[in-house]
């Protein structure tokens, strides 16, 4: 068991790093959670003292915990969407059974949040109860046509034919984000203050400032330039972002991962107008999913979203 889990702290990133994935090199969109730029980030943001690399028997699977308030939970999971589990083979598997007792022996509790792996939430159930997590919302092409009109609600379109007149739709990669830092500032800064103004009671690390660090420092990784994208739109008359949205793409699926927009003055949502403009290219250019992560809000219905379960794994 001694070799299969590595402790490791935020300046053993050198090393860590070398063992990592990149997310370019990874086969699943999801794995950007268990990605070298999705860990190196939190570690250098949030430096988190105590983490835990377990790795498979033949190195081919790996996935990363940190303690939070006494519990393990995976690496960055305060804020994700989805676990940190990266499995590149699905006959290399880990020994969970030793791995949770190891943990126990210690005395820590543990909180694995977001599973959505069939055979790691098969070897969990042996080891206690495995329960319905979040609902996560998706668009699926089921049609493969790139037809994008047939999922989402006549309201929306109507909304975008008679409002788009207006704005001018940009969509920027991490090159070009790089060399234009204000079109991310401007999405994160409008993010964080509209959370905080709505959310007075809910605590979340990602209305931190340090949130907004750990956004930045991961899309500056040139390794997920091709990966990453910004969707904004302006109005033609003041030049003003109205609506951006932070995209990763991998394996013709993106998640809309960060959304923001300015409130409008008449019944128009910018937001949704954007969301029309992205989900049509999308489809057109190949992408068959676009995953709008967990929760269950109106809007992404009328986009034309679907349910999905996530899991949850908790000893306490």
């Amino acid at each position: 068991m001694e070799k299969l889990i590595k402790t490791y702290g935020y300046k053993d990133a050198v090393g860590l790093s070398e063992f990592l994935l990149n997310y370019q090199d990874t086969l699943d969109y999801r794995y950007l959670f268990a990605s070298k730029e999705w860990l190196l980030s939190f570690l250098e943001v949030y430096k988190p003292k105590d983490n835990f690399l377990i790795l498979s028997e033949n190195d081919h699977n790996y996935f990363s915990l940190s303690v939070l308030d006494n519990k393990l939970v995976f690496t960055g999971d305060p804020f994700n969407d989805f676990n940190g589990v990266f499995i590149s083979d699905s006959h290399d598997q880990y020994d969970f059974k030793e791995v949770i007792w190891y943990f126990s022996d210690l005395g820590y509790k543990m909180k694995l949040t977001n599973l959505t792996e069939n055979n790691l939430i098969k070897e969990l159930t042996y080891l206690g109860d495995v329960e319905d997590g979040v609902m996560g919302l998706k668009i699926t092409d089921k049609q493969k046509n790139g037809d994008y009109d047939q999922y989402v609600s006549k309201r929306i379109k109507k909304m975008y034919n008679k409002s788009s007149k207006d704005l001018l739709f940009h969509r920027a990669f991490g090159a070009g984000l790089e060399n234009n830092p204000f079109i991310l500032n401007h999405l994160l800064s409008t993010r964080q203050s509209k959370l905080i103004s709505k959310k007075k009671e809910e605590y979340n690390l990602s209305f931190e400032d340090r949130f907004n660090k750990f956004i930045t420092k991961l899309v500056s990784f040139e390794s997920i330039w091709k990966n990453v994208f910004i969707d904004y739109c302006v109005h033609k008359n003041t030049g003003a972002i109205m609506a951006s949205t932070l995209n990763f793409v991998k394996d013709k699926t993106t998640i809309c991962y960060l959304r923001a927009h300015d409130r409008s003055s008449s019944a128009i949502s910018y937001g949704l107008i954007l969301d029309y403009w992205s989900n049509n290219r999308n489809f057109h250019e190949g992408v068959e999913v676009i995953d709008l992560t967990r929760g269950n809000e109106s809007y992404k219905y009328r986009l034309g979203a679907v349910e999905y379960k996530l899991k949850n794994f908790v000893i306490i």
